[in-house]
């Protein structure tokens, strides 16, 4: 199967798809585990981190929030 652009541009892979899943899946697990009796809010960086959010989120068994936050930066001469 032939590299797609984005993996062309990728030099080496840190972590793995599988390990990733697998620690999102822990980390979900124990944040249920952790906040069973407590009302949890996600916040997510737009553009950034909400892939990870959503994936998150389903490997949790909790139910939670969601906020969403735009970070803008200023740039001055």
């Amino acid at each position: 199967m032939p590299a797609s652009a984005l993996e062309k541009d990728v030099a080496e892979v840190l972590i793995d798809e599988t390990a990733l899943q697998a620690k999102v899946a822990e980390l979900g697990a124990v944040i249920s585990a952790d906040y069973a009796d407590k009302q949890v809010t996600l916040v997510s960086v737009l553009k950034g981190a909400l892939p990870f959010m959503a994936d998150l989120m389903r490997a949790m068994t909790i139910p939670v929030r969601i906020d969403l936050m735009e970070v803008c930066l200023l740039y001055t001469s």
